[in-house]
């Protein structure tokens, strides 16, 4: 991971996710942010930050089946916007640049971006 300070990692604690998206949060025994939402459609999207190792999980669910799932462990920032129901999230490594960006209301959403 380079020269990048895994202590400067922010993750929005778990009453924010709640006050500002109403979805269930906790953070397990290993340290692991698990954040779970449910769309308007029924669709389901768990959400898993690592405390100590920066890492990123991401596992979207419809009808039960999971059709997108996502792990990586350059977790470099996040942030919420609660007027676009947004999260945002940013990896750095040497070679790329990526970022995800999760709708979770009304329609789960997610798009991915990666730059040289």
């Amino acid at each position: 991971m380079d020269e990048f300070d895994k202590r400067a990692l922010k993750v929005p604690s778990c009453d924010e996710f709640t006050s500002i998206f109403g979805c269930d949060c906790k953070i397990d025994q290993d340290l692991i942010q698990v954040c779970e939402f449910e769309d308007e459609l029924g669709g389901d999207i768990r959400i898993t930050f690592g405390l100590l190792d920066n890492s990123f999980g991401i596992s979207v669910f419809h009808n039960g089946y999971k059709f997108l799932e996502m792990y990586d462990e350059c977790l470099a920032e996040v942030s919420l916007d609660e007027s676009k129901n947004i999260i945002n999230v940013k990896f750095v490594s040497k070679e790329l640049s990526r970022t995800v960006k999760i709708t979770v209301w009304p329609k789960i959403f997610v798009c991915i971006s990666v730059m040289r």
